[in-house]
C-alpha cells in the first residue's frame, strides 16, 4: 500500500494492510489515499460457509480490516467491494450481492454500498459511459429482484431475473 501510494498508481486493490503479524493503521498513508481520492478494492462479501470456516489468522484480523477501510472511506477513499469471487467457498461467484448487504451492516447507507458496487466501480474500470447504471445508451445489465434494495439491502438475494446487455440469462 505504501509502494503504490508512493508510486502514484490510479487505484489500490486488496487494501488490508496485512502483515506478517497482524494488520497495520498508518494514518499518514490513509489520508494521502484519501486525499487523493485514489479507487481502493477492498476484499469485501462473506456468503455463509459453515462447512469452510475462515482461518484463524483471517478471522483475528478482520475487525482492523474493517476498521482501516472505515478509515479510508472517511479520509475521502473511493471505496470499491473486490470480493475475490470464487476463491473461497465464502466467496462464491455471486458473492458481490452479500458484500453490499455487509457494508450496510457495517456502516455505509444502502445507497453508498449499491453506488460502490455498481456505477463507481464502472466508473473506475474505464465503462462509467455504459455500464453501472439503468440510463439510455448504457448496456442494460439489470438484476430484477423482489424488494427494494434501499430500504433492505438482504432483497439483493430475492433474486428474478438477470439481463446482460438487455438480453435475458437463463
Amino acid at each position: 500500500m505504501r509502494d503504490g501510494r508512493a508510486a502514484g498508481v490510479d487505484g489500490l486493490e486488496h487494501a488490508s494492510f496485512w502483515t506478517d503479524t497482524g494488520i497495520d493503521s498508518p494514518e499518514g498513508v490513509i489520508a494521502e489515499i484519501g486525499a487523493r481520492h485514489l479507487p481502493v478494492g477492498v476484499n469485501a462479501g462473506f456468503a455463509p460457509a459453515p462447512d469452510a470456516p475462515l482461518d484463524e489468522a483471517t478471522s483475528a484480523r478482520l475487525p482492523a480490516v474493517i476498521a482501516n477501510v472505515f478509515r479510508l472511506r472517511d479520509a475521502g477513499a473511493t471505496i470499491l467491494p473486490g470480493t475475490d469471487a470464487g476463491s473461497h467457498p465464502s466467496k462464491p461467484h455471486d458473492v458481490e450481492r452479500y458484500a453490499v448487504e455487509q457494508e450496510v451492516l457495517l456502516g455505509m447507507d444502502a445507497e453508498e454500498a449499491l453506488r460502490a458496487a455498481t456505477s463507481a466501480g464502472s466508473v473506475v474500470c474505464g465503462l462509467g459511459d455504459r455500464k453501472g447504471r439503468i440510463a439510455e445508451g448504457h448496456d442494460a445489465d439489470v438484476l430484477a429482484i423482489d424488494g427494494d434494495p434501499l430500504a433492505d439491502p438482504s432483497a439483493q438475494h430475492a433474486i428474478r431475473a438477470v439481463f446482460l446487455r438487455g438480453e435475458r440469462v437463463r
